[in-house]
């Protein structure tokens, strides 16, 4: 499968879920794909940016 194709791909199957890619997304992937950035690295910057403490402690 081609990169553009395996992109078209995820991107369907997040709109399924209703969390359409952004382009961000689809640049992290091209990235990802390209070699020019490991998926590992690219999911822990992911995890890093989006676990932050909720302030109301629940």
């Amino acid at each position: 499968m081609n990169k553009k194709k395996l992109t078209d791909h995820v991107s369907a199957s997040m709109r399924m879920e209703s969390m359409p890619l952004t382009r961000a997304d689809k640049q992290r992937i091209a990235l990802c794909l390209s070699g020019k950035a490991s998926f590992q690295e690219s999911i822990e910057r992911l995890v890093k940016k989006h676990a932050q403490p909720n302030p109301s402690g629940k």
